[in-house]
């Protein structure tokens, strides 16, 4: 593995792209990664950029300290970077806690595709999203069928607000 993350490193695209992929079929085996891809996932290449996201994706909870980069790629001007970091935030589930506040702007996109992704990765993040109660409450007024579908199935995984005692 450490030969795939020393191709990352370099400035030959397509190598980096072919070890980015055999980095995704590891899956939490390339965990040693993360540290590597969240670094090339702030590049201007958006090629690169949207690989390496999927890759902290497929890492799963193990690239919990990817969640502010992947939360800071919620707003690149690149549609396919934005959709691939809430779909990996998602992934990483309630160890991207942290990018919360920047899923629930997400809920706000212009585009159809990230607004539904967003709902779900709020609800892959679970009872730790419960501030986004009131944003998911909102898209359930949505025109869009499967949005409110997607917010109210996120709002059924974060589960009903904890009583203070």
């Amino acid at each position: 593995m450490s030969n795939l993350i020393d191709i990352i490193e370099k400035p030959f695209t397509g190598e980096r792209l072919y070890a980015m992929r055999e980095l995704r079929t590891m899956g939490a085996a390339a965990k040693s990664a993360v540290s590597v891809l969240i670094k090339a996932s702030t590049e201007n290449n958006a090629e690169i950029k949207k690989s390496s996201i999927e890759t902290l994706g497929q890492i799963g909870p193990d690239a919990a300290d990817a969640a502010p980069a992947l939360a800071a790629a919620l707003n690149d001007p690149d549609k396919d970077v934005r959709l691939s970091a809430t779909m990996a935030l998602g992934k990483i589930g309630p160890n991207a806690a942290e990018a919360v506040p920047a899923i629930i702007a997400a809920l706000k996109d212009p585009d159809k595709e990230i607004r539904l992704s967003a709902a779900v990765a709020l609800g892959e993040i679970g009872p730790a999203a419960v501030e986004a109660v009131p944003a998911l409450v909102a898209a359930l007024k949505s025109p869009r069928a499967l949005i409110p579908r997607f917010a109210a199935i996120a709002l059924r995984k974060i589960g009903p607000p904890l009583q203070k005692s």
